[in-house]
């Protein structure tokens, strides 16, 4: 049978404090471009729904949240930080609850993960459709989930169940399917940044020649 052809490759990190995302496109690229803005990351920051829909993500969160009139507030709840949840190995589970900033309520923290993940899912997706030329509704927009490759960054501490939590949220999130979890690659983040920093200096050789 032959391999799936592979266009894309996006890779998502979920930070503490801020969060962002990366992709190559393109069969034959190698230019890794960073997702857009100044600062080329946002803040790790979710605002909910009562029925746990994302409402906002990141300085938008941030600004909607800090707008809400105090009656507003029991209609809409905030998380940050919530990935320390995931240091310890041994306490990782599927049902783990993580109790918003303003209010009692909670929600499982593989839902707030999965949200940040259909964020970038949906951001990247449109990012790169966009440098493309490729509109929605065409079967080149409906072929870029089967013909993408993910990367999700956690840390070197992390152990194996807080890896497969993340690929399970990254399930949730509909980056793939059950069966197709092999379009996930899990990468340590000190050794993203040991490659990022060695093409740095392979693309400064090349260019002084």
């Amino acid at each position: 049978m032959a391999s799936k052809k592979v266009m894309n490759f996006i890779a998502i990190d979920v930070g503490t404090t801020n969060s962002g995302f990366g992709y190559v496109s393109g069969a034959s690229s190698t230019d890794f471009v960073m997702q857009p803005g100044f600062d080329r990351k946002e803040p790790t920051v979710l605002l909910l729904n009562k029925d746990g829909s994302l409402h906002s993500f990141g300085h938008q969160a941030w600004t909607d949240f800090e707008g809400l009139e105090e009656d507003e507030m029991c209609d809409y709840f905030f998380f940050d930080r919530f990935k320390m949840n995931l240091q310890h190995d041994k306490g990782v589970h599927g049902n783990i609850k993580v109790q918003a900033k303003n209010a009692k309520k909670t929600f499982a923290l593989k839902l707030l993960f999965t949200r940040v993940l259909e964020h970038y899912r949906k951001t990247a997706k449109e990012q790169i459709c966009l440098t493309l030329g490729i509109h929605k509704g065409t079967k080149e927009w409906s072929d870029m989930d089967k013909e993408t490759r993910w990367i999700l960054t956690v840390p070197a501490i992390w152990g194996d169940r807080a890896k497969q939590f993340m690929v399970e949220a990254a399930v949730d999130a509909g980056l793939v399917t059950p069966s197709s979890q092999d379009s996930i690659t899990v990468a340590l983040e000190p050794e993203g940044a040991a490659l990022a920093c060695r093409e740095d200096l392979l693309q400064a050789a090349r260019d002084l020649t």
